[in-house]
């Protein structure tokens, strides 16, 4: 008589960023996606994306960034699956305001230079 397999259990696969999104959202119990990512200042929208469609951000250091400030995951990790030693927690100071009053000139400059930048980015759609 031949015993019976050991269960392993259930082992989550993580080598995408929308898989660790989701780990990251049950971790820090989020009981939904619209909650994980107002609670990170990211888009909802963009959050189910990378979830349900293992995309990832196009600026994802920015948003691993926002994620790790939040929830305290290791920013490596979110990165790339790989967990590295922080010598710190991840600072984030959140979103730019999007009202202008009390904003100074050199911030405006600033902004308008960061228009300039993304606009002149051809996209794949551009002709």
């Amino acid at each position: 008589m031949t015993a019976d397999p050991v269960e392993v259990g259930w082992v989550p696969v993580v080598d995408n960023f929308g898989a660790r999104l989701a780990l990251v959202r049950q971790r820090m119990r989020w009981g939904n996606v619209k909650e994980a990512a107002e609670s990170c200042g990211l888009p909802v929208q963009s959050w189910r994306n990378w979830e349900r469609d293992n995309g990832q951000p196009r600026d994802i250091v920015k948003a691993a960034q926002r994620i790790s400030a939040v929830s305290g995951v290791n920013y490596y990790w979110l990165l790339d699956g790989n967990a590295m030693e922080m010598r710190g927690p991840i600072q984030y100071e959140g979103p730019a305001r999007r009202t202008t009053r009390g904003r100074s000139k050199a911030m405006d400059s600033a902004m308008a230079d960061a228009r300039a930048r993304r606009d002149s980015n051809p996209q794949p759609s551009d002709p």
